[in-house]
């Protein structure tokens, strides 16, 4: 668990414009400080495993840093980091989509305080906001077919009352929250409730509910998940995890 500062953390982020305008809303609204080291990399996960080379060495920042022509970014990029968070989506539609090299990338990005965290998002990022209403007691079996993946954004914007990110406050993020935690949880455990903390890094990086997305995606079938708040709890686990707790009854 991290308990750092926002300014010895790297968020490394698929697109440039919703990730970052999340994250720092959610960062503003937790007190985190208006000091952001996000940097998009402005494509999908299954191309950035085509750019690193998975071993002991690798400094995905360095790495980064080292591709980029960005004066800007190639300086924050060459910054000592004590935590980095890879915010990515599932994208299984893409033409480059490989199941055995997303399974190769959560297994090595598992620690933020080394390699990485990657958090995942299914299909994509607009998941966290896939709600109609809080609580929205049909969520934990909200999934979505393969020809909704490729209208997501749009259904997303036509279901969800959650889509002015700007208006977001404290409550409304916890919701979002406990929401897909519990769902995470759920699906991997069949536990409707928060998991204890130690609990959450092997949700995280569980190998096994990957592979079923896969599954969920070729039938037609896939869960609406975001693991994009999860960092929340990571970086200040004792301030923010009880609070999060409390809210767990609305679905239960």
């Amino acid at each position: 668990m991290a308990n750092l500062t926002e300014k010895n953390i790297l968020f490394i982020v698929e697109g440039e414009s919703a990730e970052p305008k999340l994250i720092r809303m959610i960062n503003k609204n937790f007190g985190l400080g208006d000091e952001h080291n996000i940097y998009p990399y402005k494509t999908t996960i299954h191309t950035l495993y085509d750019d690193l080379v998975l071993d002991e060495y690798l400094q995905v920042n360095l790495l980064l840093s080292e591709k980029t022509t960005h004066k800007g970014d190639k300086k924050m990029l060459s910054m000592h980091f004590m935590a980095i968070y890879l915010v990515f989506d599932f994208d299984p539609h893409h033409p480059k989509y490989n199941l055995e090299h997303l399974l190769e990338m959560v297994s090595f990005f598992n620690d933020p305080l080394d390699k990485g965290l990657l958090l995942i998002n299914y299909p994509m990022i607009e998941a966290h906001r896939h709600h109609k209403i809080m609580p929205d007691l049909s969520f934990l079996d909200r999934t979505i077919t393969k020809d909704e993946v490729l209208r997501y954004k749009e259904l997303v914007g036509c279901e969800s009352d959650y889509t002015a990110i700007n208006r977001y406050h404290r409550r409304i993020i916890i919701e979002q929250l406990v929401h897909h935690l519990v769902k995470l949880n759920y699906l991997v455990t069949n536990e409707k409730s928060i998991p204890e903390i130690k609990e959450m890094y092997k949700l995280i990086s569980n190998l096994d509910f990957i592979i079923k997305q896969d599954e969920n995606y070729y039938n037609n079938r896939l869960y609406v998940l975001s693991t994009v708040f999860f960092y929340l709890i990571d970086l200040k686990p004792k301030t923010f995890y009880d609070e999060v707790k409390s809210y767990e009854t609305i679905l239960i």
